[in-house]
């Protein structure tokens, strides 16, 4: 089970980072130095939407069943491989203004490493009798 504490933490951490530290974060990702309002609020949006996503692994702890744990890993990964493909799309899209050493080393790992837990907990969850 602890697959599951992982992803959580993992999910609510990053949310939290991307909601009280919005430029630094996109500073650290992106070659622009300033952002508008839209963009600071469309960051804090996403970091809610990742607090919002570590609720489903949170239910599947305090309300653990095979069903439920295999549910909200499975999701993880579907979910991951899907935002993965749109920002190695974007990263490598001509006019992006993601940072091209830094962002992969972030995000994507960051989203890779949650992605190779959840198949970690996925193969543990179907190997429990």
């Amino acid at each position: 089970m602890w697959y599951l504490y992982v992803d959580f933490l993992a999910y609510l951490i990053f949310g939290i980072l991307w909601i009280f530290l919005p430029s630094q974060l996109l500073r650290i990702n992106t070659v622009k130095k300033k952002f508008d309002s839209v963009e600071l609020h469309m960051t804090r949006s996403f970091g809610i939407f990742l607090i919002y996503s570590s609720l489903l692994s949170l239910f599947a702890i305090m309300h653990f069943s095979k069903s439920s744990a295999m549910f909200a890993m499975s999701s993880r990964i579907t979910l991951g491989l899907l935002l993965l493909a749109f920002m190695l799309t974007e990263q490598y899209s001509k006019n992006s203004d993601w940072d091209k050493k830094r962002h992969p080393l972030f995000g994507m790992v960051g989203l890779g490493i949650t992605i190779v837990n959840a198949i970690v907990g996925v193969a543990l969850i179907s190997n429990m009798k």
